[in-house]
Formats: C-alpha cells, structure tokens, sequence
C-alpha cells in the first residue's frame, strides 16, 4: 500500500488549534463526549511535552495524531491508569503516549475523491512510532476503546490494565503498551502490517530539526511518508 498522505509536526498556535478541532468533531462524530465541559483530550495539544503530527494530503490537514512525552505533568491516562503505569516507570526507562488519534473521512474524500484507505491507520502508527524512537522512549502507552484493541494488538502492544470507564471520552477503556525495542523482531513476524509500518518510518532528524525551529511554515516542514531512513529502520510506533 502506498499513501499520497505527508506528516509534519504542528508547533504553530493556528495549526495546533486546528487539528484540536478536528479531534473534538471526530471523536464527537464517533460518540465520544467528556463528562465535564472541558475537551481534556484535546486540551493535551497545548503540553510542551506533547509532540503533535498532523497528516497533510496536499495543503489539506486530513487526520492527526500525538505522542505525550511522559513528564512532571504524567500522561493523559494517568487519571484512570496511573497505578498501572508505575511498574514500567519503576524501570526509569522513558515511556509515553500516543493519542489524539484522528482521521477526518469526510475531509480526506473531499481532498482525495476516494474513502479512508482500509490501512492508513498504519501510517500514523508509524509516525508516532518513529517519534518514540527518536526520543528515546523505551514504551508506548495508549488508553483504547476495547473495540479497537485487536488493531494495537496485531501490532504488538499487550495489556496491562483492565477495562475502565473514561471520564475525558465517556467511553470504556483498556490500558495497552508496546516496547519499542522489540520493533526489530515485530516487524518481521507481522508480515505485511510490519512492512507496511516500516515504510511509513520518519527518520530521526525530522522530529530534532522540525521542533527545534518554531517559526517555520509547514510547507518546510513536509517530509514524504515514503522516506525511510536506513538507522530508523534498524532501531528496535485510533481513538479511545
């Protein structure tokens, strides 16, 4: 499979806003609504450990997805998880989280002329990943509705907490986590889920030379999802 789709990482105010819309209207779309009046979810956007890709068809912004960095301020999950979060803290390994994780189907047929791709959810999978490599994140943590656990599954991820209620969605949850030094091995025994992963690798550069110039326009910013950088290859990455 191949995608037309391009990542860059959002740093600007108006971009940040813009993909906050857009995963308040899909995940609202899905039935997702918080319990309380603040979007939590999408509040994470504003952390400053909080790495956000938006996917680009174009100059349309067509679906995004975030990586939390885990710090002072903890992870988004925390508040229902964090319990089975210290375990892989107690290791003093640097963990995070994906989320944010959406795909506008009416804005990517709109820019495209065709439906969601049936794998595209890969790309962004590897986007995040290539993110936690880079920074030297050694798991990543994703609160998912049960209904979507098969997906992170075929990818690796196991379980590590029972299903809960999440107040930020309104939704039941199951806590799961990937190792991403076992990526090397995963990759090959995924077949054509990890060859279709591994293609949509972004090298390291582009997360140190993107987040470390923050005036720049997102047309610099665009690297090709086809890029795969040989170091980022051997390194052993949808809503709630």
């Amino acid at each position: 499979m191949t995608t037309d789709v391009r990542f860059t990482i959002l740093s600007m105010p108006a971009d940040i806003a813009q993909a906050r819309s857009m995963v308040s209207r899909v995940y609202a779309e899905s039935g997702y609504h918080p319990d309380q009046e603040e979007h939590a979810i999408p509040r994470t956007l504003d952390r400053a450990d909080t790495i956000t890709l938006g996917a680009f068809h174009g100059d349309t912004l067509v679906g995004t997805i975030s990586l939390v960095i885990d710090g002072p301020q903890g992870l988004p999950m925390d508040c229902i998880y964090s319990e089975e979060l210290t375990p892989l803290r107690a290791s003093q390994l640097r963990i995070a989280e994906v989320g944010q994780f959406a795909i506008d189907s009416e804005t990517y047929r709109a820019s495209t002329g065709r439906a969601v791709p049936r794998f595209l959810a890969l790309a962004f999978f590897g986007a995040a990943l290539s993110g936690a490599i880079a920074h030297e994140c050694a798991y990543i943590c994703v609160a998912v509705n049960p209904k979507h656990a098969r997906f992170y599954r075929l990818l690796g991820f196991r379980k590590i907490g029972e299903e809960k209620r999440y107040g930020a969605v309104s939704a039941p949850a199951i806590a799961l986590v990937f190792r991403t030094e076992d990526w090397q091995r995963q990759s090959t025994l995924l077949g054509l889920l990890g060859r279709e992963v591994e293609k949509h690798l972004l090298p390291q550069e582009f997360f140190f030379s993107a987040t470390t110039r923050p005036s720049q326009t997102l047309s610099t910013a665009r690297v090709e999802l086809a890029t795969t950088q040989d170091t980022a290859a051997r390194l052993p990455q949808t809503a709630p």
